[in-house]
C-alpha cells in the first residue's frame, strides 16, 4: 500500500493525512559517516540536510524526520523541489502526475 515514502507509510497506518512540516534545511559538509554512507568525499559541502516534522492533522504528536541527500547528483528540477521547504521527498520523487493529485 506504500511506495517506500515515510509519509504514506504514515498515512497508511494511521489512516489519516500527514502534514510535514520543514525545521531546518540547509547544504553542510559530508562528515567521515556521512560521506561514507552517501558515497561522496568527506568534506563535500554538496550534501542537503534537512530536519523536519511529520503529524497527523489535529494530533499533538509529531515524530522527527532528518535526511541527507547529496544534491550534486540530483536533476535541476528535483533540486529546485527539494529545496523548498514542505514537499515530502517521497512525494518529490513521483512523476510529475502523481504529485499533482497528492
Amino acid at each position: 500500500m506504500t511506495d517506500g515514502s515515510v509519509t504514506t507509510l504514515l498515512e497508511v497506518m494511521t489512516g489519516k493525512p500527514v502534514v510535514v512540516t520543514t525545521l531546518l534545511q540547509q547544504v553542510v559538509e559530508a562528515d567521515a559517516e556521512r560521506a561514507s554512507a552517501l558515497d561522496v568525499e568527506e568534506g563535500d559541502n554538496n550534501k542537503l540536510s534537512r530536519r523536519c516534522y511529520s503529524k497527523r492533522r489535529q494530533s499533538s504528536t509529531a515524530n522527527l524526520c532528518e535526511s541527507y541527500t547529496p544534491i550534486a547528483r540530483l536533476k535541476k528540477e528535483f533540486r529546485h523541489d527539494l529545496m523548498k521547504a514542505d514537499i515530502p521527498i517521497g512525494r518529490i520523487m513521483k512523476p510529475t502526475e502523481d504529485r499533482v493529485a497528492a
